[in-house]
């Protein structure tokens, strides 16, 4: 049987970790980040869980890796097909041959292996899964892993682009997030919406959220979602990977709604961006 999977599907610095943090919170789920990186980066030696402990003696992702049974040639295999979905053809689902070279039998039997035991690890409790590409939620669902309920979170692509050029973020690893020029974000952000505009209908739930509105108003942002709450548990985050700013153990999520693209982009700037990523409708 498929675990329950609350997915979110975005393009990078559009807020992902921010919305897993509130969603696990108010809907008593688990948030593990973006486990398509598991085996490529929740294993590296010193690697820390949001919890406070290392990945590899985290309680829950101990407890996890156990269940699914996952070793050495297991890893392999789930790091290749994470570099096999990133290739265009499959990443923005442009090929459903790409897609299914990508998916092979044993990497099927892996996914659902891994979710189930990420399930056992969360002990009922919803999963929040930030892995954001929607070729790997693709492959949740195709798999049988999991039964995906999509967030389709939207950010204003002027910010986006202007977030991946200028505010590279330290990583806890070493190194900082990677940048990009403005108009090759443009691009890449409007094939990553269709795609995910494309696989909506195939998974069981399609939710669209505006990452504007989420620091606007966050309480009526996840009402909608509410219906997939399970009774009073209470939210926990293991994140391996994301915004380093929740990477840290902490108490409590700060919204803080800045737009210094407003100030620090040019006009003719603004407007090729916005021309390149178009709108979603």
């Amino acid at each position: 049987m498929s675990v329950p999977l609350l997915y979110i599907a975005a393009y990078a610095r559009s807020g992902s970790t921010l919305l897993g943090e509130l969603l696990a919170r108010r809907l008593g789920g688990v948030h593990v980040g973006e486990v398509r990186h598991l085996a490529e980066r929740a294993l590296l030696p010193g690697r820390r869980c949001s919890c406070g402990a290392e990945v590899v003696r985290c309680p829950f992702w101990s407890r996890a890796l156990a269940e699914a049974g996952l070793g050495g040639a297991e890893l392999a295999e789930l790091r290749a097909l994470a570099r096999a979905l990133r290739r265009p053809a499959a990443k923005y689902l442009l090929s459903a041959a790409a897609l299914e070279a990508a998916l092979t039998p044993s990497r099927r039997l892996l996914l659902v292996r891994l979710y189930r035991g990420l399930a056992r690890a969360a002990e009922g409790r919803l999963l929040v899964d930030g892995s954001k590409q929607p070729a790997y939620a693709w492959a949740l669902a195709r798999s049988g892993a999991a039964r995906v309920h999509l967030v389709h979170l939207l950010r204003d692509p002027r910010a986006v682009a202007y977030a991946v050029r200028h505010r590279r973020k330290p990583l806890p690893q070493g190194g900082r997030m990677a940048s990009a020029p403005l108009l090759e974000t443009a691009v890449k952000w409007r094939l990553l919406q269709g795609a995910i505009l494309r696989l909506g209908p195939a998974l069981a739930s399609y939710h669209r959220q505006s990452y504007e509105a989420l620091c606007r108003d966050p309480e009526a942002a996840l009402a909608r979602l509410r219906f997939l709450a399970r009774g009073g548990a209470a939210g926990a985050s293991h994140l391996f990977s994301g915004n380093p700013d929740f990477l840290a153990p902490q108490g409590g999520v700060e919204i803080r709604f800045r737009e210094p693209w407003r100030a620090g982009m040019g006009w003719w700037e603004a407007q090729a961006v916005r021309l390149l990523a178009g709108r979603v409708r």
